[in-house]
């Protein structure tokens, strides 16, 4: 058995809680409570939450601004994160709007709003009540395994990976965990706390070097920064007999049972048998996964393996093709004839890349050739060589060391506002950073409501869009001057298959209607905004 939402609910310090939003939830289960005071997106998605966990707040940081904690809610919802325990309402949250509200609901995502205007209830009473619920049901449940692969299924793909594997079970167990091969070669790990600044090569070495002197002895002990540390291995054999060895690190005095052991094990076999875990692979698709999933050991084994230096990959392209027929096999293969086209276009051009299948996606991490800052007009080469018209680019330059931060961000930005972006540029096929992050503006205007939609499209009732005939041909015209032909009048012309005098002729007249300049910043941003809008929202 596990603690869930439900079962905190019935606990003496939410009892006169009020389940607001997200019953749908109710039955996730909770492992760990954690304090939300600040919020980045990508630190979201990106490993400093690691699921179920329940989540207390008062959005003091974002207490006046309803789409933070909107987005807050999904990103903590992806991050497989359980719930959210309000506090303080009608003191620093003004209140619950209903946006938030709407948003919980449909992702499911329990809202727990504590009495309104009492300042008298702490944080601490939570956290202490609910964390001692959850260690008597792991001290009555003896056998963890079963709960754990619970835990992981309902975690989101991405977060469903060895290194997770290794966090929960150092969670659960208050050691640091080091995955190795029968070589003592470093495969993945865990440190308990998450904080601790271990060398773990180094460590691995001194655990190597004292199993050498003393063969046949588990129980082992060495010294490690002038530290005695304790240390245990448990063998794993994988379905097809690769041989591998967890150690269990700690002080001599909280030394790991062996039943408990012998359960991580377990996990680790079992978890890597149902969603294929292979730990062995060090081809470029296992080094995206790395990259992307922000599995920072496993990237550097591979990436040394394969001789890569990571920092000099300084663009991505993201590739992403619709298939002729709904079937995954129909995705897959063509993909893969498009990642074949793209190594070839790269070995022809000499340009050092990683590039594999990942997700939906053909994926490319680029070291730009000698000389050259960005990869530009080498992906306009690439794309005249793309037969298959559904085929969508998304470049992304980062120059500089902490490239990798940059792409995951820029990744999970292009998986959240691809959609919107093909629509509002349906006839761009290579669709920019610029245009991502603004598609992401436009996506959240739609997903506001009528009153938000309906202020941005208020710039448009001077062309008579809802009124008459010539009033739409204009928006129309506008719509596609703006979005489609870069403010071009002859590209415009093509576009709509018009006389060049024809458009000169409406967009002089809807200058006049507008008073503007409807080519010139920043007076056209505005009409911008409000044709890419109208264009989302006519597609839903």
């Amino acid at each position: 058995m596990s603690i869930t939402v439900e079962d905190c609910l019935q606990l003496s310090v939410l009892r006169e809680a009020e389940v607001v939003a997200g019953a749908k939830g109710l039955n996730n289960i909770v492992a760990h409570v954690s304090v939300l005071e600040w919020s980045n997106s990508l630190a979201l998605k990106n490993g400093i939450f690691l699921g179920n966990e329940i989540v207390i707040t008062c959005f003091h940081y974002a207490k006046d601004d309803v789409d933070a904690q909107c987005q807050v809610v999904r990103d903590l919802s992806a991050a497989g994160e359980v719930g959210m325990i309000l506090y303080y309402v009608g003191i620093v949250l003004p209140d619950i709007d209903a946006r938030l509200i709407r948003t919980a609901d449909e992702l499911g995502y329990p809202l727990i709003c504590m009495p309104r205007n009492r300042f008298d209830y702490r944080y601490s009473e939570a956290i202490t009540e609910i964390m001692e619920a959850v260690f008597k049901d792991q001290m009555k449940e003896k056998y963890y395994v079963k709960d754990m692969l619970e835990r992981l299924a309902m975690l989101p793909e991405r977060q469903r990976t060895i290194g997770n594997v290794l966090r929960m079970l150092s969670d659960r167990l208050y050691c640091s965990i080091i995955l190795c091969d029968r070589e003592f070669k470093l495969l993945d790990a865990a440190t308990w706390p998450t904080t601790a600044n271990l060398n773990l090569p180094e460590i691995l070495n001194l655990y190597k070097n004292t199993v050498l002197s003393r063969p046949g002895v588990n129980n082992l002990e060495f010294t490690y920064d002038n530290e005695v540390m304790a240390a245990r291995s448990q063998p794993i054999a994988t379905d097809d007999g690769y041989s591998m060895n967890l150690i269990f690190l700690n002080l001599p005095e909280k030394k790991v049972l062996g039943d408990a052991i012998a359960q991580a094990a377990e996990l680790i076999q079992l978890s890597s048998s149902i969603w294929n875990f292979d730990i062995r692979q060090e081809g470029h698709r296992e080094m995206l996964k790395a990259f992307f999933y922000d599995e920072p050991i496993k990237l550097k084994r591979i990436a040394n393996g394969l001789h890569i230096d990571i920092d000099r990959l300084q663009t991505m392209w993201v590739l992403k093709s619709k298939a002729d027929s709904p079937t995954r096999e129909a995705l897959t293969l063509k993909n893969s004839r498009l990642l074949a086209l793209l190594k070839h276009f790269f070995n022809e051009h000499h340009i050092h890349a990683i590039a594999d299948h990942f997700e939906d996606n053909v994926v490319a991490l680029i070291e730009p050739p000698y000389g050259e800052t960005t990869m530009t007009s080498f992906l306009e080469e690439f794309m005249k060589t793309v037969q298959d018209e559904s085929v969508r680019a998304f470049p992304v330059n980062c120059p500089g060391e902490n490239a990798a931060g940059a792409f995951r961000k820029a990744y999970f930005e292009i998986q959240d506002n691809d959609g919107s972006a093909m629509t509002i540029y349906p006839s761009k096929r290579i669709i920019n950073t610029h245009e991502i992050e603004f598609s992401g503006l436009c996506r959240e205007i739609a997903e506001k409501g009528k009153e938000a939609i309906d202020e941005k499209l208020k710039v448009l009732r001077a062309l008579g869009a809802q009124d008459d005939f010539a009033g739409k041909e204009l928006v129309s015209t506008l719509e596609v001057f703006l979005l489609d032909a870069e403010a071009n009048v002859e590209q415009t012309s093509k576009l709509l298959f018009l006389h060049k005098s024809t458009i000169k002729y409406r967009i002089k007249k809807i200058k006049e209607l507008l008073g503007c300049d409807i080519a010139k910043l920043p007076e056209a941003y505005s009409l911008y905004v409000a044709v890419a809008v109208k264009r989302l929202i006519a597609s839903l």
